[in-house]
């Protein structure tokens, strides 16, 4: 990895709650983290299914590609790597891992310096204890540098993903998100979201969250830098 900060190969460190107290229950590694590949910088977990991101992962020449590492317990309780996830279109800047999220048996991972910068969002499916490419996502009308997949929210049938970077006719980085359906096996675009206030570099989507029929979006550089919140309501 160029760059980040991170100095270490990283590690997860799971616990569990055993009354009446947190207890350690894992520390969790790549069995190719290099130095600085920022392994541990977003996570997520469903049951006894655990994933772990590393966006400055590098693979042979391409620097910051990204990878994200999915760790399941078995039976004697032993945290065990069952796939390392990868873009397939890979390439040096995708920061692959930079977010994650698992509902059921699907995993989905943002990768903001995706498709030619533009960001994109890739969906894993799961058969038997392995991990397979089954979709991407790629805003229609995205443009280079929005960071499109660099925060998103799955619930349901409905995936919100933010692209905190673009441009719009609120001003420069002010930010849109886009909202998506499952219909099926795939991802259909349904609408997209503006903050109702015009600010520049507002950078909405920086942050999302979604809960029944609300959806949550942060924008860090609203109003004066200060930051902002929005929440949305879905209705069919």
């Amino acid at each position: 990895a160029a760059n980040g900060g991170f100095f270490g190969q990283g590690k997860a460190y799971v616990f569990a709650w055993q009354p009446p107290a947190w207890v350690s229950d894992g520390v969790l590694e790549a069995d190719d983290a290099g130095l600085s590949d920022g392994f541990g910088t977003t996570v997520t977990i469903e049951d006894d299914i655990v994933v772990v991101g590393a966006p400055l992962f590098d693979r042979s020449s391409a620097i910051d590609e990204g990878a994200a590492y999915v760790f399941q317990r078995d039976n004697s309780g032993d945290w065990l790597l069952r796939s390392a996830l990868r873009a397939s279109d890979g390439a040096s800047g995708y920061r692959f891992g930079a977010a994650l999220d698992i509902q059921g048996n699907e995993v989905v991972v943002g990768a903001p310096g995706a498709a030619n910068l533009r960001g994109a969002v890739y969906v894993f499916a799961r058969s038997g204890n392995e991990w397979n490419a089954s979709g991407q996502i790629v805003a229609d009308v995205g443009q280079a540098g929005e960071a499109f997949g660099n925060a998103f929210a799955y619930a349901g049938t409905d995936l919100i993903i933010g692209a905190p970077d673009q441009d719009n006719v609120n001003g420069q980085g002010a930010g849109r998100v886009y909202l998506y359906e499952r219909v099926v096996e795939t991802w259909a675009f349904a609408s997209t979201l503006l903050a109702t206030n015009r600010v520049v570099q507002a950078h909405f989507g920086t942050s999302v969250a979604m809960s029944d029929s609300l959806a949550l979006i942060g924008a860090n550089g609203n109003d004066g830098d200060s930051g902002d919140h929005m929440v949305n309501e879905h209705t069919n």
